[in-house]
């Protein structure tokens, strides 16, 4: 009888921490505590990193931003850190931290999205929670962690916009793939993506061409609208012209 009640009341505590709310409050738990750990193991700066703290630094200290080739929305975040009383260096840090720890709680999101299986959902999670590189990128002050949370987001709302067809779904993944353009040129992939998506569906008769039309058209004025915005406001026109400069080489290189 004991063993019996002992065996119920674990399958009772099993079934309370694999509900939806309060595994994803555990998957940010062990997410910021897998952080933080990766944070002491990783005290010196790498890459980039060390270019963006500068930059980051010299722009709270002056008005003026130094390094033009950078998407400034990384650095405007991590002056925004900076002004608010952080050293740079921890500033910095925070700024990747954390994205970092809500890339797991993204995951779960995108996995149930996609499959509709909650055991698939929460292997991902667990999954991103100890994965090396993204351990590095969440302690690293560079555009990456950010860039994949974003993306994530991008990825998660699109197949609810496609699944739902609603125009505010629409307006919302344009605002992300806008923001994930803001970290990384790469962002912009995602309007050939969407396009390549609706023509998907529309071979697949789940959407009209009225529909699709409309939706690919709220992406495409969109997401450059508010990129230009972001980008014109964070960092000036200077940073702005040599960005959209990059951004078209990177588009000839996607192209070709």
């Amino acid at each position: 009888m004991e063993k019996t009640t002992f065996i119920a009341r674990i399958g009772r505590i099993r079934e309370f921490l694999l509900k939806p709310q309060v595994f994803l409050v555990l998957v940010l738990i062990a997410s910021a505590v897998m952080r933080f750990i990766a944070w002491d193991w990783t005290p010196l700066l790498e890459r980039d990193s060390v270019g963006y703290v500068n930059a980051a630094a010299v722009w709270a200290a002056t008005g003026k931003y130094t390094v033009p080739q950078f998407p400034p929305l990384p650095c405007y975040l991590i002056k925004l850190l900076i002004q608010l009383g952080l050293a740079p260096e921890t500033a910095a840090r925070l700024y990747a931290f954390v994205p970092g720890c809500l890339v797991p709680v993204v995951a779960y999101a995108l996995a149930m999205e996609s499959t509709g299986n909650r055991r698939i959902a929460r292997y991902a999670a667990i999954f991103f929670i100890f994965h090396p590189t993204l351990l590095f990128f969440s302690v690293m002050p560079i555009r990456d962690s950010l860039y994949i949370l974003l993306a994530g987001l991008c990825l998660w709302i699109g197949l609810r916009a496609v699944r739902y067809q609603e125009n505010r779904l629409w307006i919302l993944y344009a605002c992300c793939c806008a923001l994930a353009w803001c970290c990384r040129h790469e962002g912009m992939e995602f309007l050939p993506l969407t396009a390549l998506i609706l023509f998907i569906e529309l071979i697949r008769k789940r959407y009209t061409w009225r529909k699709a039309a409309l939706h690919f058209l709220l992406v495409l004025l969109i997401t450059p609208t508010l990129w230009f915005t972001i980008g014109f406001l964070t960092g000036g026109m200077e940073p702005f012209v040599l960005q959209s400069a990059l951004v078209m080489n990177h588009f000839r290189d996607f192209i070709e």
